[in-house]
């Protein structure tokens, strides 16, 4: 009956928007559960979609989740999604796959050199950081000495950093906890 009306082709722009947010979601769904392991190209080919669109969905998706992530800190009773969302944010950010993120937090380090260093065997900063520069240039093509001793280096002090800001937020939980009495 629609179809005899002449409406059966159109769509209210609700209903379209509904289905492109949907779209989007299976785009972003699709690199973060396997697509980064194989790439951003693998991605755009599969739904037939530039690499330049599919980037610019994930910039704003990233950018979306990391403003979310700053009003859950404003908001005690959204501590649930406060805990779920710096995963999601991260993974949207760098758009990488999850054993990937430990390296790639490290400064300088970036998804292929991050791939390498999980190829060799190292898979979190503190193996980097307790690791001799050479041997780092031994397990890994490409990697000179100086770069090795610079990555070393931004390891432990990317270590440092987060001692520091766990050391910080066990300070502000011991002053919100009311004093015992023996």
């Amino acid at each position: 009956s629609r179809k005899a009306t002449g409406t059966a082709g159109k769509m209210s722009e609700e209903t379209q928007a509904l289905y492109h947010r949907f779209y989007f979601s299976l785009i972003l769904h699709s690199l973060l559960r396997g697509g980064a392991s194989q790439g951003v190209w693998s991605v755009a080919d599969r739904f037939q979609c530039l690499r330049g669109f599919l980037q610019n969905i994930v910039n704003s998706s990233a950018a979306f989740a990391s403003c979310l992530v700053h009003f859950t800190e404003e908001l005690p009773e959204l501590w649930s999604l406060h805990l779920l969302l710096p995963a999601v944010a991260k993974r949207l950010s760098f758009t990488a796959s999850a054993e990937l993120l430990p390296l790639m937090e490290i400064p300088g380090i970036k998804q292929g050199r991050a791939r390498q260093l999980l190829a060799a065997g190292f898979h979190t900063p503190q193996d980097i950081a307790n690791t001799d520069p050479s041997t780092i240039c031994e397990k890994l093509e490409h990697m000179y000495q100086k770069q090795a001793r610079k990555l070393v280096q931004a390891a432990k002090a990317h270590l440092a950093d987060q001692a520091e800001a766990l050391l910080e937020e066990a300070e502000e939980l011991m002053a919100l906890a009311p004093p015992t009495v023996d």
